[in-house]
């Protein structure tokens, strides 16, 4: 059980790195795998593996208000 703890530690320690160079480079797809990696370990540990699958979409939703409030700037084609 120590492993995981210090996996997760892990998972959120460069989680939040990701997050933090994805607004320092405007890449969404840094914010959203920042966020993702984030979220994951915080959802498994409080709410249990059945709402494990909500995060992805979580993370999405991190994005749009992101991108809504003029933190992100969204990509054009």
């Amino acid at each position: 059980m120590v492993l995981l703890d210090i996996f997760f530690l892990i998972l959120a320690t460069g989680g939040l790195l990701l997050f933090a160079y994805g607004l320092n480079t405007n890449s969404s797809l840094s914010v959203f795998f920042g966020s993702l990696f984030v979220l994951a370990p915080i959802a498994w540990l409080t709410l249990g593996v059945a709402f494990l699958p909500l995060t992805p979409v979580l993370a999405l939703v991190i994005i749009y208000v992101l991108q809504r409030k003029d933190v992100l700037e969204p990509k054009g084609i």
